[in-house]
């Protein structure tokens, strides 16, 4: 009786956390919608899944992430999205007509912006700080973990990438992404980068160069 209480008990906790995941991540495709706030929607669904791992509710944190910083994040986006835009293009069509060398730069050049990106959206959830503070931050994680903010940068384009060059593998697996897979994105964003997150975060609250809303936030970065 008592393995059958158990094992029902897991099983609601799974499916409590998976209904999670889904809310998210269908919260995060709802505000992304407009394409332009895709940054402040990226920046909501960290924040919430930061709330959630310290038992927080996540709606709350979604709320929070998504008014707070959300011009930053929104003009950080927008200038990104047109040289982001270009080199993506330069990547369709060189890989449509099988030119490699043409191809790999267009591949580094978007790479690299998508890096600065991702570090910027991050580091703006966990490390608030002055602009000018934020990117040079956002440059010294990309220099200090560049493999970890790579990965994670390819991990939230690669739904674009399925779609533009591999169609039909897109179509397999597009349930994946509407249900919980930019949850999954943040999660492993958030647990890949922490150990640069902490020791940027250190930084600044030895420096006293964190921005006056981190005193709300509760400790839960490695302290």
């Amino acid at each position: 009786m008592d393995k059958k209480k158990n094992f029902g008990d897991k099983l609601r906790n799974i499916l409590e956390k998976l209904g999670t995941m889904v809310l998210m991540n269908l919260m995060f495709l709802i505000a992304a919608l407009p394409i332009v706030t895709i940054g402040p929607a990226w920046n909501a669904l960290l924040t919430a899944v930061r709330y959630n791992i310290r038992g927080d509710k996540w709606m709350a944190g979604f709320k929070f992430g998504y008014k707070t910083r959300f011009w930053r994040s929104l003009i950080v986006w927008v200038a990104l999205l047109l040289p982001l835009y270009y080199f993506l293009a330069e990547i369709n069509f060189h890989w449509q007509q099988e030119q490699l060398v043409p191809l790999l730069a267009a591949v580094f050049v978007f790479g690299l912006l998508s890096m600065f990106l991702t570090a910027l959206q991050i580091l703006n959830v966990y490390v608030p700080t002055s602009v000018s503070r934020w990117l040079h931050d956002a440059l010294k994680m990309m220099k200090t973990g560049f493999i970890k903010v790579l990965g994670m940068a390819a991990v939230f384009w690669l739904p674009l990438f399925l779609f533009l060059l591999w169609t039909e593998i897109f179509a397999l697996t597009v349930l994946i992404f509407i249900a919980v897979y930019f949850t999954l994105a943040a999660l492993l964003t958030t647990m890949v980068l922490k150990e640069n997150l902490v020791d940027l975060l250190l930084d600044a609250r030895t420096e006293g160069v964190l921005l006056a809303e981190e005193s709300k936030q509760k400790s839960e970065d490695g302290e």
